[in-house]
């Protein structure tokens, strides 16, 4: 599990294993209070078997251990990775 802070921008990187190039994809997460959203990730331009996202600052905005999910869509093929989590905390100030 990775540390991070409320309004820090990471770039989240989950292995998926397979070859990506092609395909649309989405990094599904659960936040700390059970609500779930999406960002949209792109191919990893080193490695073509990780998707990633470079969150924004604002983004990561509850302290809590928020749950991750790759999910994809290549040829006719829908399906989701295994899971990761993030912790994040809150800042001294």
């Amino acid at each position: 599990m990775r540390t991070t802070y409320i309004g820090d921008s990471p770039v989240i990187k989950l292995y998926c294993g397979k070859t990506l190039t092609g395909a649309d994809l989405l990094i599904k997460y659960e936040r700390p209070d059970g609500s779930i959203g999406h960002w949209d990730s792109e191919v990893d331009p080193t490695d073509p078997t990780i998707m990633q996202y470079m969150v924004e600052s604002n983004e990561l905005d509850m302290p809590g251990v928020w749950k991750l999910q790759s999910y994809m869509t290549i040829g006719g093929w829908t399906g989701h990775g295994g899971f990761a989590e993030m912790l994040v905390l809150n800042p001294v100030y």
